[in-house]
């Protein structure tokens, strides 16, 4: 690699120069933004130390995100106020950096070589940072010139035009912007600036933090109760919009979620379109606002929420699902889930008292609102992951976690198929030797090894995904006003986990049989040749039914290893399979 030292001078001066940048202490950028299908105006105010304030409004979609120091606050879709993610506030940081030209004199970058792109061939120049993230500017040798930027940041690859250069006072600064995602082009966006002013000396107001809506009521808090169903899901009953509804309550979800048949019969009708991030990948929706949602004794005003067909997963679940409550419950609440009970309640955050008998575990600020804890896998050093109720599983871990410390290695592994937003996902299964939370230690955890390139688990910032099925050992109080998770364990928290000894996936069609969708590698089922496809039409002598086939499955492939279960297929023939342990 050359010396980069000539290139970062010559970009700069071709912006202007070194001195009118760093004179520069302050930017006004308003103009007009394009994204998912959606239209509106865009305004940023930054500051030269860090400060910043971005306001977007598409009509369905307003937010407003800012960030002084070390601190990031963000108003949602649906006006609540939450705290910025660690990772984003030092990734918007970095490109306000960028806005100001301040990194083009450090001492950091390499010249990789030439590379072309858009019919032109140009010098790739990178700056690494010390989290992993990259960013490479593509230069014209001659003049300096830049139109094209590369980001990696976190395992997100996107592409930056910026066209439309004009003098404002002595530098030159882009007034068009677009933004590409290969991987995910329903994302891209595009910014066209109409004024950008500078040295504008924002008040000191203009970086505190947003003002929230007020939303949120509550009467008295009762108890309600809840159906866990099979075992893995907290369904509800709900209002939105004054109808009934059949409702999951799912911390993992970055949005509240309708579906568009029930959306339909009452008449709430979306506009524009989003692409909403799943485990399986991104999926279309549309945006609804102002909507009232009813949980017992909460009741929440204003909530955008997105429309989308949930059919596949109805018919995966087996039951109806008209609604996906999400975080904007946890963010106006105080959650209080007593799994062991199968109930639960929502309290007022303010005034609000702990039980002095419950461990305290820190909520940490995540990405879309969300937010992590740390829990420790066998003998390693804690580690972060998402709290997610509305996953089913006990713990997914993320392929960058699990290659880092080489975690199948004398590991039996499975595969096994799972369902959510963007589709199925295949993903390894294996057995922890323990799992420590909340400073219980509990042994032989089966466990999911994800291997998504897409979607919200493929990142490196996490170590993985905690689900319900290692919740429902407590009774647990999520509070975000305080950015606690209190947990008491219940009667059966250490109990020997129930594991799958079949290796079939199934799904009921439209002919009433069970169509195979997937077979474990290693199963009782891939080792007595059951192939993708084989259709079930009775378990143990049962015939399958459209109400009671996920239980029979569940029960079938629950018994102890060595157990025989009978399964009859379409053609009238009969396979028995004897159950093991294969992960």
């Amino acid at each position: 690699m050359s010396d980069p030292t000539p290139l970062p001078n010559l970009h700069l001066t071709w912006l202007g120069g070194p001195a009118p940048w760093r004179r520069i202490q302050s930017l006004e950028m308003v103009g007009t933004i394009k994204t998912s299908g959606l239209e509106g105006s865009f305004r940023a105010t930054l500051t030269r130390d860090g400060c910043l304030r971005t306001e977007l409004d598409l009509g369905v979609v307003k937010t407003t995100e800012v960030i002084r120091g070390d601190e990031g606050f963000e108003l949602n879709m649906s006006g609540q106020l939450e705290p910025m993610d660690e990772g984003k506030r030092r990734r918007t940081q970095r490109q306000s950096e960028r806005i100001f030209q301040a990194d083009l004199e450090s001492d950091d970058w390499i010249v990789l070589g030439e590379e072309e792109k858009d019919g032109t061939t140009w010098t790739v120049l990178r700056r690494e940072h010390d989290d992993g993230d990259q960013l490479d500017l593509f230069l014209d040798p001659d003049t300096g010139a830049c139109t094209w930027t590369r980001r990696l940041e976190d395992t997100t690859v996107s592409w930056e035009r910026n066209d439309d250069w004009r003098s404002v006072g002595d530098v030159r600064i882009p007034f068009r912007q677009e933004t590409h995602y290969p991987e995910t082009p329903e994302g891209n966006s595009t910014i066209e600036f109409e004024t950008i002013r500078l040295d504008v000396d924002p008040p000191d107001e203009t970086f505190a933090p947003p003002t929230p809506a007020k939303q949120a009521s509550f009467g008295e808090p009762t108890w309600i109760d809840f159906d866990l169903h099979r075992k893995r899901h907290a369904c509800l009953p709900a209002r939105l919009d004054g109808h009934e509804a059949a409702a999951l309550l799912d911390s993992g979800a970055g949005l509240t979620v309708l579906d568009k048949a029930f959306a339909a019969e009452h008449g709430i009708e979306g506009d524009g379109e989003i692409t909403a991030m799943g485990v399986g990948g991104p999926s279309q929706a549309t945006l609804v606002n102002d909507l009232a949602l009813e949980l017992g004794s909460l009741r929440l005003t204003g909530v955008t929420a997105a429309i989308m067909d949930l059919a596949d997963i109805q018919r995966r679940l087996g039951r109806t699902l008209h609604v996906v409550v999400g975080k904007e419950v946890f963010q106006s609440a105080v959650v209080e889930i007593d799994y062991p009970s199968d109930r639960m309640r929502f309290h007022d955050p303010e005034g609000y008292r702990h039980d002095d008998d419950a461990t305290t575990v820190p909520l940490i600020p995540s990405v879309d609102g969300l937010r992590q804890v740390e829990l420790q896998v066998e003998d390693l050093p804690p580690a972060r992951v998402h709290v997610d109720t509305g996953s089913g599983a006990n713990l997914d871990l993320f392929a960058t976690f699990v290659d880092e410390h080489d975690l199948k290695k004398g590991r039996t592994v499975s595969t096994a198929l799972s369902a959510g937003v963007g589709g199925d996902l295949e993903s390894g299964v294996g057995t922890l030797r323990s799992l420590t939370f909340a400073g219980h230690r509990i042994e032989d955890v089966p466990i999911g090894f994800a291997s998504a390139t897409l979607g919200a688990f493929h990142t490196k910032e996490l170590a993985g995904n905690m689900g319900t099925g290692l919740f429902r050992r407590f009774a647990l109080t999520f509070d975000y006003s305080r950015d606690e998770l209190h947990v008491r364990p219940g009667p059966d928290w250490d109990a020997p986990f129930e594991r799958d000894r079949l290796g079939l996936n199934l799904l009921l069609q439209d002919d009433g049989a069970l169509e195979v969708l997937h077979v474990a590698k290693g199963s009782p089922a891939e080792t007595q040749g059951w192939s993708r496809g084989d259709r079930v039409t009775a378990i143990d002598g049962q015939a399958v039914e459209a109400d009671t086939w996920q239980q029979q499955h569940d029960e079938a492939k629950r018994q102890p290893a060595g157990t025989e279960v009978s399964l009859t297929l379409a053609d009238g023939q009969e396979r028995t399979l004897v159950l093991n342990d294969y992960y």
